[in-house]
């Protein structure tokens, strides 16, 4: 039998990350024609379920010291999380594993290990490669120490056992080769979005939010949303809406990062020009409908690989501001957005200003090559052919 199964590893539980949207669409479409793969994930619980008939294997994630978890910080815990993947694929036996994501890096390491002891043809998608080689962080020597050993050592241990690296976009094929990885290793499948994304907000949805967060529609929408952690430039949004002086509304989406996350970035925040609103966690539908009504969406991520928010924008028409960094001058070329280079962030106010003050010919410009663009490479139809091909061209070599 020549079962695949793909395989999200995450730290978080069922909260989706970039990582696990990616994982579940591009298995599921590659289902639709290719019915030997599975999915299987870690979660908050042991479960199995359905989706378009394609089997999904949920797998608790376990702390080593399940006791000491309690008196622990939950961001030491989740570097020490695993699974019983392992044990599953002992049963199983499949004849090639894709993994997404690398996160937890001892689980990632332990399961390629595994993988290839026993003779399992292993693919790596290389989301959070450039994040974790990459972060961006404001560690202090400590820190950057845990990440070094905890992170990125597991990480390049693993780099030897892998047989092929499915990348997101050209400019990461320089980067795994400073990592000593051949060129024959490397095969390049853009990113697709969430179906939803494709299609239009209906008049409810739209009018849903602007009640549901008292939007004031005659001004402006500039919009964020991504996870709340450092790296994605939070305290850039709230930078840009200090300094603008025309009346606008900064949304910032996305499930807080703590609690306590309004007051930690607008604890010294003072406008008579722009509400800063934040959200926490948006629907599909409650997200798809801030695409179609916001004027510009900022991406001030200072690390990141193919981001789904890019271009879930992207098919909504939705100009982006973004700094260069990872895929995103992909994501963005042929004048398909507005692009930052060197982390500059006098550059990026002046693109959001000057694009709020009568620049609809621009907006327009970007927003219909954009939707062009997203057409034509990032969607999971064309994903999900070429990685079957791949699948193909392996299965046809691996011996029975």
């Amino acid at each position: 039998m020549k079962k695949i199964i793909a395989i999200n590893l995450t730290s978080t539980g069922r909260i989706p990350g970039g990582a696990s949207i990616a994982s579940k669409f591009h298995s599921i479409f590659i289902h639709r024609k290719f019915k030997e793969i599975e999915l299987w994930r870690m979660w908050d619980e042991n479960s199995i379920q359905y989706e378009e008939g394609m089997k999904i294997r949920n797998f608790k994630s376990i702390f080593i010291i399940d006791k000491l978890s309690k008196f622990l910080p939950k961001k030491i815990v989740k570097l020490f999380l695993r699974s019983n993947i392992i044990k599953s694929l002992k049963i199983e036996k499949p004849k090639i594993v894709h993994i997404h994501n690398v996160i937890p890096a001892l689980e990632f390491y332990r399961i390629i290990r595994f993988c290839k002891r026993s003779g399992i043809y292993v693919i790596v998608s290389t989301h959070g490669f450039y994040e974790t080689f990459n972060p961006n962080h404001n560690f202090n020597i400590i820190e950057s120490l845990i990440w070094k050993i905890f992170i990125t050592y597991p990480i390049k241990k693993s780099l030897y056992f892998i047989d092929k690296f499915v990348i997101s976009y050209p400019d990461e094929t320089i980067f795994l080769k400073s990592l000593k990885i051949k060129s024959s290793a490397i095969c390049l499948i853009p990113n697709g979005i969430d179906p939803i994304y494709e299609k239009k907000s209906s008049k409810l949805d739209i009018q849903r939010i602007i009640k549901k967060f008292k939007l004031e529609i005659n001004k402006p929408i500039l919009f964020f949303t991504g996870n709340h952690n450092p790296n994605k430039g939070i305290d850039t949004v709230i930078r840009i809406a200090k300094k603008l002086k025309i009346e606008a509304n900064v949304v910032i989406g996305g499930r807080y990062f703590t609690k306590n996350d309004p007051d930690y970035y607008l604890k010294d925040f003072n406008s008579k020009y722009i509400r800063v609103i934040f959200t926490n966690y948006l629907t599909n539908r409650e997200q798809r409908a801030f695409y179609d009504i916001a004027t510009l969406l900022l991406f001030p991520s200072k690390s990141d690989t193919s981001p789904l928010t890019i271009i879930e924008a992207m098919a909504r028409g939705l100009p982006v501001v973004a700094f260069n960094v990872g895929g995103i001058k992909y994501l963005l070329d042929n004048n398909s957005g507005f692009l930052v280079n060197n982390l500059d962030f006098n550059q990026f106010f002046n693109y959001v200003k000057n694009n709020l003050i009568n620049n609809i010919s621009n907006l327009n410009l970007k927003s219909f090559n954009s939707r062009k663009r997203q057409k034509e490479i990032f969607n999971w139809e064309k994903s999900a052919r070429a990685t079957i091909n791949l699948y193909e061209s392996i299965l046809e070599n691996v011996q029975e």
